[in-house]
């Protein structure tokens, strides 16, 4: 019986001892400095994103990468940044930023932890990017509304202004024509007809 007792607990400690081996408890005081500055930083990013300050989560983890630079912590600063920016309220505005930042995120080096968010998130930007120039380009191309005095809005190219003018002046004489026409008629009396 007793021979059980202290076989179970030499089990028992080999058991922890193979399994703690296996599976080392790491808590922030053993992560090397950059990966503490990480933790820290990123907690303290999320927060203040959370909070809707979005500039702040930016600035603390564009600091961070500039204390550790080329770590792959400061490589998933990018992508989180780039994620807030996005979110910001004027997201249209610094799509070039946003850009950048996920082209040197998904640069080719070591694993991503975001790479298909990532990926999806520059096809979306650069899609973004390219309707706010074809807005642009539109409302720069499309002169504004002209008020004239039948209410021409402007928005025809000269060509295509020059020939309406020119048939509205047609159906004009000739509703004139017509117009005369039916004043001859009632100007001249008819004869009353026989019944």
């Amino acid at each position: 019986m007793r021979a059980i007792r202290v076989a179970a607990v030499v089990v028992t400690v080999a058991c922890s001892l193979s399994v703690s081996a296996c599976h080392p408890a790491v808590g922030i005081s053993t992560l090397s400095t950059p990966q503490r500055d990480w933790a820290t930083s990123f907690s303290a990013a999320q927060r203040a994103a959370s909070e809707g300050r979005l500039d702040r989560a930016d600035q603390l983890l564009g600091d961070f990468a500039a204390r550790n630079p080329r770590t792959s912590e400061a490589r998933e600063a990018l992508y989180w940044r780039a994620l807030w920016h996005l979110q910001g309220e004027t997201p249209a505005a610094g799509l070039a930023t946003i850009g950048s930042m996920l082209d040197a995120y998904l640069a080719p080096g070591e694993p991503l932890l975001h790479r298909d968010e990532a990926t999806a998130l520059r096809r979306l930007a650069t899609q973004v990017e390219s309707l706010t120039r074809i807005q642009t380009s539109l409302e720069r191309s499309s002169p504004a509304p002209v008020a004239g005095a039948a209410g021409a809005t402007g928005a025809k190219d000269s060509k295509d202004q020059s020939a309406e003018i020119a048939r509205l002046k047609d159906d004009l004489a000739k509703a004139n024509e017509e117009l005369e026409r039916i004043k001859k008629r009632l100007a001249s009396p008819r004869p009353p007809s026989a019944r």
